[in-house]
Parts: C-alpha cells; sequence; structure tokens
C-alpha cells in the first residue's frame, strides 16, 4: 500500500477479482506505514484500503501489527484475512500483531514465515511454536494461544484467510489431499504425550518424510521427487556469491 497509488492498488483488486484469486498486500506492518498513512490520507491503512473498496473475503493482509480496535471492526466486517509471521515481526522488531483480538472478532488468521530476508528458516513449525509463546508472552497467560489454536492457524485459519476453506485446510472428503507425514520417532518428539502440542512445541520441519499435495506425492521418505536438491542449491551458491560481488 505505501508504495502504490491508489488506481494502480483499485487495477490490482480488479483483476484479482477478476482472475477469482486472492490479493495479498501488506497491511499496517511498521509503526511508520501507520504514520505515513494518517499524513497522507488522514486514516488509518486499513481505513484507507476500505475507502478504496480494497477489503473483501478475497483479501489476505500480510502482518496487520498496528490495528486499533476501529480497524480490527473494519477487518472484520469485510470478511478479509490476516496472515501472521510471528517470526518476521519479532526479528524485524515491527511490533506484535493483535492476534487474539483479531480472532475474538471472528477474522479469520493465518501463519506465515515471510520472506528469508525476514526470517531465515522458512520452517512453519517454528513459526506455530513461536506464535504460541509470542502471545503467551506479551498476554502473561500462559494458557493464550494453546497449542491447537496455533495448529488451527496453520491449517483450517490459513486456508479460510485466503478464502480456499471449502478445498484445503483439512483432511475431509470433497477436500485435496494435502497431507504430511511426520516422523516422531526423534528424540526431541518423545515421549509422545500429546501429539497436537508435541507438533507444535517440539517438531521441526526436517521431521516431515513425506509431503503429499492435491495427492500428488513431492516428496517421499525425505526423497524429493519434484526437483534436484543438489541442482537446486548449487544454484543457491551462485546467486549468492553474485549478491556479494554486487555489495562489495
Amino acid at each position: 500500500m505505501y508504495t502504490l497509488q491508489a488506481g494502480t492498488l483499485q487495477a490490482a483488486d480488479r483483476l484479482a477479482r477478476a482472475q477469482q484469486v486472492p490479493l495479498l498486500i501488506h497491511l499496517a506492518e511498521t509503526r511508520k506505514e501507520l504514520q505515513d498513512a494518517r499524513a497522507a490520507h488522514q486514516q488509518s491503512p486499513t481505513a484507507y484500503l476500505a475507502r478504496l473498496g480494497l477489503l473483501g473475503p478475497h483479501v489476505l493482509g500480510a502482518h496487520g501489527i498496528w490495528l486499533d480496535a476501529a480497524d480490527i471492526r473494519t477487518v472484520a466486517a469485510a470478511g478479509a484475512g490476516i496472515a501472521h509471521n510471528p517470526e518476521s515481526n519479532m526479528k524485524l522488531a515491527s511490533g506484535i500483531a493483535p492476534v487474539p483480538a483479531l480472532l475474538a472478532a471472528g477474522v479469520h488468521v493465518g501463519l506465515g514465515t515471510d520472506g528469508a530476508a525476514s526470517n531465515n528458516d522458512l520452517d512453519m513449525f517454528e513459526a506455530m511454536r513461536q506464535a504460541a509463546f509470542l502471545h503467551k508472552v506479551t498476554s502473561g497467560d500462559p494458557t493464550a494461544l494453546p497449542a491447537p489454536l496455533a495448529l488451527e492457524m496453520a491449517t483450517r485459519g490459513g486456508a479460510a484467510s485466503i478464502g480456499m476453506a471449502d478445498r484445503i485446510g483439512q483432511l475431509t472428503p470433497g477436500r485435496r489431499a494435502d497431507v504430511i507425514i511426520v516422523d516422531a520417532g526423534h528424540p526431541h518428539l518423545q515421549p509422545l504425550y500429546d501429539p497436537i502440542a508435541q507438533l507444535v512445541y517440539a517438531a521441526k520441519g526436517s521431521d516431515v518424510r513425506t509431503t503429499i499435495v492435491n495427492g500428488r506425492v513431492l516428496m517421499h521418505d525425505r526423497a524429493v521427487r519434484t526437483l534436484q536438491p543438489a541442482a537446486v542449491l548449487a544454484d543457491a551458491q551462485k546467486m549468492a556469491e553474485r549478491v556479494r560481488a554486487a555489495v562489495r
């Protein structure tokens, strides 16, 4: 929002609606974004997007940190979703999204990692864990954002936040077969008392043995079937060398 004119934003929205795809836009990520919006438009980023007609069930607002009570009501009334990126928000010191208040207002909140520049490991298990921990410590309530809710935000909540709850997000008849198989035999996952708590508080992305997307096996027993990992890593190293050379 902070780099685009109103006409460009509205054109992007029209295109998303015409193609029947979600529209992802950064929303109230930083205090500066909030201050700039108030200076330029005399209202918050959320209110400005609503004025332009850019909030709706097809819109996913990334971050949603600097939202006041009125903004939360606006997002909820529009049916827009929020992508919570706790690790990125902590690393960049952007702030803490009011996730409990958003959920209480009925907003669909999903979990994200943001990009590698502000997250590094892009591990969704870590995103679940950090989301749960962050909202416990900020609220002073150890029961805040419990493990089942963190898992729901990573699955059904994410699906609902992008308007795809009828197709993905849970394993039920009629929805796509998106499945991961986690190896619970590692020492850090034993003893296994509560599978959900163990997934949220102890599991890592590297514990996933098999990945199936829409019924297609992409990785089986840690062997990736859709690309050549060695070639990808080699290309990444070449790109890193180009970046280093460019900034010297």
